[in-house]
């Protein structure tokens, strides 16, 4: 896998980033502007995603791309897709913002933004809930095999959901210690996870061994907001979608009638998936799109 990581976007497996930016914009001019646009992007590190709409209009597909759809269960969470989107992991913030404006920049005219999000690490890569995040990512060396798409014109890309968050920590912070840990399944002061966590806690709905087929993926999540409002913003790499459905599914209760405790206290307020092209010369290869 060592080659499929060097043919991926080298954003994909930046480790402990202090800082970040995600961006999305939608397609507001000519389709073929936008190509041109693509294709003399300097990313210099960002990882870029295309949606399916930009696909669409410029007359390409991509398989095993597709829009993101609302999931109406027990819990729910919205779609909210866009023509293309940005993750900047940095170490400061003000390296990020920066290369957020110049990305911002070179795409403008044929994109529009919609949506920008300043990212931060929260003590030693916590959630705002506390509890530490992205305990199950696979170590550095698996992280392609998860994440990268293996074979085919796509070879080298991968997919990614992304998911912004926000949190009622207030509602959160009130309950019990113990019951807090139950929520998540894991222990706040150590970050144990439990033999026999409840049916109903994070750690269970979002069990990645819990399927007929492991469901792994690549998360690089990062909290975002002020004190007035915040959360997290989810960011799964993966090379194929329906690991990620599938997780989400059950969380919202689709696959069993048993929601994800969680989500009682914090809400998914977007949702999108992006094709991340593979990276040749430090530009995009999109040869992918057929």
């Amino acid at each position: 896998m060592d080659g499929l990581q060097g043919l991926a976007q080298p954003g994909l497996f930046v480790e402990e980033a202090q800082a970040g930016h995600s961006l999305e914009w939608s397609l507001e001019g000519d389709p073929a502007a936008a190509l041109a646009a693509l294709k003399a992007l300097d990313p210099a590190g960002a990882v870029i995603g295309i949606g399916a709409p930009l696909a669409a209009a410029l007359g390409r597909s991509v398989p095993g791309l597709r829009p993101f759809s609302p999931l109406e269960g027990p819990a729910s969470m919205p779609a909210t897709q866009r023509a293309l989107w940005a993750f900047i992991p940095e170490q400061t913030a003000g390296a990020a913002f920066d290369r957020a404006e110049e990305l911002d920049r070179q795409l403008a005219g044929p994109f529009s933004l919609v949506e920008t999000l300043p990212l931060f690490r929260y003590r030693d890569g916590r959630d705002l809930t506390g509890y530490k995040d992205g305990t199950g990512n696979p170590p550095p060396e698996e992280q392609a095999e998860v994440a990268v798409i293996p074979e085919g014109p796509q070879a080298g890309g991968s997919f990614a959901l992304v998911q912004r968050y926000v949190h009622f920590r207030e509602r959160f912070n009130h309950l019990p210690e113990a019951q807090r840990d139950d929520i998540i399944g894991r222990r706040l002061s150590d970050n144990e996870e439990f033999d026999e966590a409840p049916e109903t806690s994070h750690v269970k709905r979002t069990d990645q061994e819990g399927f007929d087929e492991p469901a792994f993926m690549l998360r690089r999540s990062m909290p975002w907001g002020d004190l007035k409002a915040h959360g997290l913003l989810f960011v799964a790499f993966v090379a194929d979608l329906g690991v990620v459905d599938l997780v989400l599914r059950r969380m919202c209760g689709l696959l069993d009638e048993v929601p994800d405790s969680l989500l009682k206290y914090t809400q998914a307020e977007t949702g999108a998936y992006y094709y991340c092209p593979p990276q040749k010369d430090g530009r995009l290869n999109l040869a992918g799109l057929l």
